[in-house]
């Protein structure tokens, strides 16, 4: 009899049950890499629904996932593509300290899950809430601490950045010192006063402090110009701790704008979580579980 070999057919149910799982990893990072390609060259407001989608759609993600090698391949990959449409813009500027802030980037990420997964296991009925809320403030604070490193590196926060342009751009430093100055000047006297002089004597004595500026830059380049110098002066042990101190003011004020940014997201993920469970894309499980107690007998 000749040898034969059988194949033994991988079950259909078990073939399914990677479908899902590989939807969900796609979409959310083709969603990363469209928010990365507006940041660069859209609008303010497009960038802003662009973001806004990537991160309702991650949070769907770490709610869906359940599998750990499945999900650590999915937020590298979000990582990855909203990284790289900015890396091929602003290559020249590529360096340590922004591959740290896409490491930080992908850090909040990975964190996100972890947290989020022991919420759930440590959770009767699933805390929509509690869960959804942690995700979108640690998504929206790595998400804009790699955009703002990435920015400040490559110094065109004003000419290259289109995420800021609703956010002050057209504020010049002249304009600043000019609404000062005239707010306190009586209107009595607003009319033969040398507006241009005490502009330049303002200029004159901020620049002991801060150096020199111009005064018709966007404030928003002004701002990096300074900030540049002032790290360009430090040796690496410096570079480095002023580094670190900024990644944690940073992380601070995100972590301030994702509570900010809580409300809107969580409405537009439970919209999505219904329609996903009313097609049946997903579902919920009710499990029984044992769990050991120390009670007084």
């Amino acid at each position: 009899m000749e040898n034969q070999t059988f194949r033994v057919s991988e079950p259909k149910e078990r073939r399914n049950e990677w479908i899902k799982p590989g939807l969900i990893v796609i979409l959310v990072a083709a969603s990363a890499s469209i928010a990365g390609v507006f940041v660069i060259q859209g609008t303010f407001f497009q960038t802003l629904i662009a973001l806004f989608i990537f991160w309702s759609l991650f949070t769907i993600q770490v709610l869906a996932l359940r599998d750990l090698r499945v999900a650590l391949i999915a937020v590298f990959a979000d990582a990855f593509f909203m990284a790289l449409p900015i890396a091929l813009v602003f290559r020249e500027f590529l360096s340590l300290y922004l591959f740290a802030a896409w490491a930080v980037f992908l850090a909040f990420l990975t964190y996100t899950i972890f947290r989020s997964w022991k919420v759930l296991e440590g959770s009767v009925k699933i805390p929509f809430r509690r869960v959804i809320k942690g995700i979108v403030i640690n998504a929206v604070a790595g998400t804009l601490i790699f955009l703002s490193v990435t920015y400040f590196a490559a110094g065109k926060i004003g000419e290259a950045a289109p995420l800021l342009t609703g956010l002050g751009t057209d504020v010049t430093p002249r304009n600043i010192i000019e609404g000062a100055i005239i707010k306190n000047i009586p209107e009595e006297e607003r009319a033969g006063f040398d507006i241009n002089s005490a502009v330049s004597q303002v200029k004159e004595n901020l620049e002991g402090y801060f150096g020199e500026f111009n005064l018709d830059m966007p404030i928003w380049e002004v701002i990096v110009e300074r900030m540049s110098s002032w790290f360009e002066a430090f040796e690496l042990a410096g570079k480095t701790l002023g580094f670190i101190l900024i990644l944690l003011v940073l992380w601070l004020v995100f972590r301030g704008i994702g509570y900010l940014f809580y409300i809107p997201l969580s409405l537009i993920v439970f919209l999505i979580y219904e329609v996903l469970i009313v097609s049946n894309f997903l579902v919920i499980k009710f499990e029984s579980r044992s769990v050991e107690r120390i009670v007084l007998k």
